[in-house]
């Protein structure tokens, strides 16, 4: 599963939501990202370090782009469906996509431990059954 994966990164390697989700997603997808690519994601950690756009739904959205922008985004009119209907399963099953909100929502201190765990857990959920079912899709082409 996705979020074997994207736990190891989080809890036993130390990296943040966004971080985790994309390097879990590299490794799981077999996206082929160098390590200079995976730093990237990296600023966008508790919501771009202010609580706005949860970073575990920023690092998803990167592994949806990875695998569906070739050239550049504007030219990729799947990759921006795709990264639309992500979007929408997210904040349909987590209920927003701001991470203040989501840490209102979810945050357990006697679990996380200064963690997002549930959230982190929750968009790997998001992330793989949206990549199943893009995948799907792609083998009907």
């Amino acid at each position: 599963m996705l979020k074997d994966t994207v736990m190891k990164y989080y809890l036993e390697n130390d990296y943040n939501c966004a971080e985790s989700l994309l390097r879990g997603a590299n490794e799981y997808y077999g996206l082929g990202l160098d390590e200079k690519a995976l730093l990237a994601i990296g600023g966008f950690g508790a919501g771009c370090y202010a609580g706005r756009l949860c970073g575990a739904c920023a690092g998803s959205v990167a592994t949806v782009s990875s695998k569906y922008i070739h050239t550049r985004a504007h030219a990729e009119e799947l990759a921006r469906s795709r990264v639309e209907q992500f979007m929408k399963a997210f904040t349909e099953t987590l209920g927003s996509d701001l991470c203040a909100e989501l840490k209102e929502r979810y945050w357990d201190e006697a679990l996380d431990k200064g963690r997002c765990r549930k959230t982190v857990g929750l968009a790997a959920d998001v992330l793989e059954r949206q990549m199943d079912m893009y995948r799907a899709e792609d083998e009907k082409r």
